[in-house]
């Protein structure tokens, strides 16, 4: 529609994009049109608000004609807030007045295009065709009626009794009829036309044997494409055959329910459009697009605020995206106060939400559980089973537990009852690598560092953290308390490497399922390459890059990409400067064809961008609001945490550091709360402050100190000159991860401590510290690679490792490691430059 160029023409993005033009076509029906100036700010409020009336949902909402629209867009109406005063206001005034002129022009040529101009002359119709106005055009000649069947009258009657559609009055079709002489297709949608309708069906009827065939054809009136064609059969005495008829009006007007959505669910409303929504909504749960069908189960409650299965599947779908209980306890509370309305399978699906929402998971848990015992083949059953046991964090007393401690629900089942939900719905792998499946996605590619939190029953207030550990065949997690933790217990068990191992094998086992059902799936061969990468598997490159060649659609090619960039480097890093190179030229080609404004990922480029060494190309991509929103940034903190953390991550410059450093204290003591002040420095001032530290020590930095952050605390006493505290942290540092594979240690802490090394005068410990994690490259998760925090110390533990190689001696362990930064950091910013130069002398 013009709104929708216009729209794409202000914000630089259409409002609705997605893998096919179906499923563009079908978030334009249901999902909410986002707000262009969240898109781009500077769009006027008036001109916003023309665009957002031209793409609304009904028609009769939108503007009659392409000529209203045009005239809107040059005279809109006037805001009603007050705009401020400023030096540019005049400039941009003239501005958007030139833009909107030029709008106006492209809407004009648009419409006398593709515009919907009716019919000249006597008898021509100037009203506005509306989808909702459905006309029927009955067979010219129908010796049925005689017998008393109507059926273009009994159809009627049957659509009807949907709410959100007219069915135009037959009187004023049939007077159409007669003056236009209708006798073909084209003479029918001009009878359409002439009653505003802007759908139509032709319905006929003829006898078949003892019964009647009655078809019926459902036509778009404004470019005659045909709809739907469905046909029954009654009984040719009995006129008021309803039940037939109710379902040829349904197949007329929804189509096909889909293969998903369940039969029992197609009831519960009377509104046609509540109706479409919720049918939608279920083909998108289908294609495990979770905002999607959130947005259209939300549609369907909106057009029919009592429909009991659109709320019913509004809280599931966001319980399962793991949204707070308060955003979706509501649907499940009205959805059960609506059980009347609900099938049987729907009364136990209720029962479980809603009792998650009440947070009593171990009923919810149990009637998923009932529930997949009695389906073994509903994928949404084991999944939701999953998803109730993995969110059961409650910890109870046991004899059995070496600490007397266990979770009441089961991990491993946990798992089990995911990998049964993947076997059944193969297709769901188009979607694993999005933030739908974040926390399900960290089930499958754990590290030895992941622990999980638990918390006793109340009025017991001890909350607990478990590492993995594997006992005989099976996952286990053994909550220890948090109090003991903080005295410095280990969190990894004699066994949490395997147990580690175990689950990624299970992810390949899944991903290797995926790719047998979806042998051409790029989506399903990415997920078989990151489960072999995770398993450090060489052959996950390969998987890769045929991932890449079949990727279709832009986000995915780019993803891919990146993926490649990182596993090509981690594989060459050690033996393959040539490999490295190819990491480099690939990681520039996918910055250089990246907008700041328009990038479809800005948060996986601001990695590659840290990696090659460009600072402030890699701030720019982290404040896009999608890197924000990625990373939580609080609002308050928009302008000054994201680039810090970039910064810090590089060592510089300093100036900015220094700048950044003393906005962000000033924005949370400006603009936060006192309360909320400690903790928002703990988490937005002290891993920058680490980060940045070898380079520029914050000035913050010692009233930081004390919060639990053992590295920060080490930092600070390497200030203060106290040599045996910073190696007596550092000892107990390495006593911790005892049993933590040096693969699954993150180099950003790793270089921080080796350089504290280092500076303490000890070269060897240092190397020592820093080889194995760097030699286990190959064997690390991409994953713990990919951020700004991770790729910015993993080049310069390259460079603080060559250094130390040159002064221990080492030629060759110093000329590998330089080689590689003097790769990656060939371009690299200025500010960077004197250590590039350095790293170039040794790799000679």
């Amino acid at each position: 529609s013009l709104g929708c160029v216009v729209y794409e023409m202000l914000g630089g993005d259409p409002p609705f994009s997605g893998s096919s033009a179906n499923v563009v076509a079908a978030r334009h029906r249901v999902d909410a049109v986002p707000p262009l100036r969240t898109i781009r700010p500077s769009v006027p409020p008036s001109l916003e608000a023309v665009v957002m009336r031209a793409l609304e949902k009904i028609p009769a909402d939108r503007y009659n004609t392409a000529d209203q629209f045009a005239q809107a867009l040059v005279h809109p109406p006037t805001p009603t807030t007050r705009v401020p005063a400023g030096p540019f206001r005049g400039h941009r005034r003239r501005s958007w007045l030139l833009l909107a002129g030029l709008l106006v022009v492209i809407a004009g040529t648009l419409y006398a295009i593709f515009g919907d101009h009716g019919e000249t002359g006597p008898g021509s119709s100037t009203l506005a065709l509306d989808t909702t106005h459905i006309a029927i055009i009955p067979a010219e000649r129908d010796s049925l009626r005689s017998a008393g069947l109507d059926p273009a009258l009994l159809l009627q009657d049957a659509l009807s009794r949907w709410g959100g559609i007219t069915v135009v009055d037959p009187i004023q079709v049939h007077d159409a009829m007669a003056r236009r002489g209708a006798q073909r297709g084209e003479d029918w949608r001009r009878v359409a036309r002439d009653v505003g309708a802007g759908r139509f069906i032709r319905v006929d009827a003829a006898p078949v044997g003892d019964s009647v065939r009655v078809h019926a054809v459902l036509y778009d009136t404004r470019g005659g494409t045909q709809l739907a064609d469905p046909s029954v059969r009654v009984a040719a005495n009995y006129a008021g055959s309803a039940a037939a008829y109710n379902d040829l009006a349904e197949h007329l007007l929804f189509r096909s329910a889909g293969p998903h959505v369940p039969m029992d669910s197609l009831i519960g409303t009377s509104s046609a459009p509540a109706r479409q929504a919720f049918a939608k909504g279920q083909e998108a749960l289908a294609d495990w697009n979770l905002a999607a069908a959130d947005s259209a189960f939300d549609g369907a409650s909106r057009f029919d605020p009592q429909y009991a299965q659109a709320l019913l599947w509004l809280a599931v779908v966001r319980s399962w995206r793991g949204l707070p209980v308060s955003q979706w306890s509501s649907a499940a509370e009205r959805a059960a106060s609506g059980r009347d309305r609900l099938s049987q399978r729907e009364h136990q699906i209720g029962d479980a939400v809603l009792a998650q929402s009440r947070e009593d998971n171990a009923r919810a848990c149990g009637i998923w559980k009932r529930l997949a015992d009695q389906d073994t083949y509903s994928f949404a059953f084991w999944y939701g089973w999953g998803d109730c046991l993995r969110r059961d964090n409650v910890v109870i007393r046991s004899q059995n537990s070496p600490t007397g401690w266990r979770f009441r629900s089961s991990y491993h089942q946990a798992l089990k009852a995911y990998q049964r939900a993947f076997q059944l719905l193969p297709s769901i792998h188009r979607a694993f690598r999005t933030e739908s499946f974040a926390s399900v996605r960290r089930l499958f590619e754990p590290s030895a560092n992941d622990l999980r939190g638990g918390k006793a029953l109340p009025p017991d207030t001890t909350t607990f953290l478990a590492p993995l550990s594997w006992e005989g065949d099976t996952l286990v997690l053994i909550p220890i308390p948090s109090s003991q933790v903080a005295e410095g217990q280990s969190t990894v068990t004699s066994t949490t490497r395997q147990a580690v191992r175990h689950q990624r094998e299970l992810f390949h086992d899944v991903a290797s399922g995926w790719v047998a059902a979806f042998p051409h799936s790029a989506e399903a061969l990415e997920n078989l390459a990151l489960s072999l990468d995770v398993l450090g598997d060489r052959s996950a490159l390969d998987t890769l890059r045929l991932a890449r060649r079949l990727a279709r659609e832009p986000v995915d090619k780019l993803r891919v990409a990146v993926a490649e960039v990182w596993m090509t480097l981690k594989f060459s890093i050690l033996a393959n400067p040539d490999g490295v190179l190819r990491a480099k030229l690939l990681a520039d080609s996918l910055l250089r064809a990246s907008n700041v404004e328009t990038s479809l990922d800005p948060g996986l480029l601001s990695g590659l961008a840290v990696l090659t060494g460009r600072a402030h190309l890699a701030a720019q991509f982290r404040m896009a609001p999608a890197a924000r929103l990625e990373w939580q940034v609080p609002s308050s903190l928009a302008g000054s945490a994201p680039v810090l953390m970039v910064y810090a991550a590089m060592g510089g410059p300093r100036d900015s550091l220094r700048t950044i450093e003393q906005r962000l204290l000033d924005d949370i003591d400006q603009r936060l709360n006192p309360p909320d002040r400690a903790e928002t420095r703990a988490q937005w001032l002290a891993f920058p402050a680490t980060l940045a530290f070898p380079s520029y020590p914050f000035e913050s930095l010692e009233s930081l100190a004390g919060t639990g952050d053992m590295l920060l605390d080490a930092q600070v006493a390497f200030m203060r000159g106290d040599s045996n505290a910073v190696i007596r942290t550092l000892r107990e540092m390495q006593t911790e991860r005892k049993g933590i594979s040096s693969a699954d240690l993150t180099i950003d802490a790793l270089y921080l401590e080796s350089w504290l090394w280092s500076s303490l005068g000890n070269p060897k410990d240092a190397a020592d510290w820093l080889d194995p994690t760097l030699n286990a490259l190959p064997e690390t998760s991409s994953r713990l690679l990919t951020e700004v925090f991770r790729a910015g110390p993993l080049v310069r533990a390259m460079i603080l490792r060559a250094l130390l190689a040159q002064t221990l001696g080492d030629r060759d362990t110093a000329r590998r490691w330089a080689t590689a930064v003097t790769t990656l950091w060939s371009d690299a910013d200025d500010f960077l430059q004197p250590e590039v130069a350095a790293m170039a002398r040794l790799a000679k």
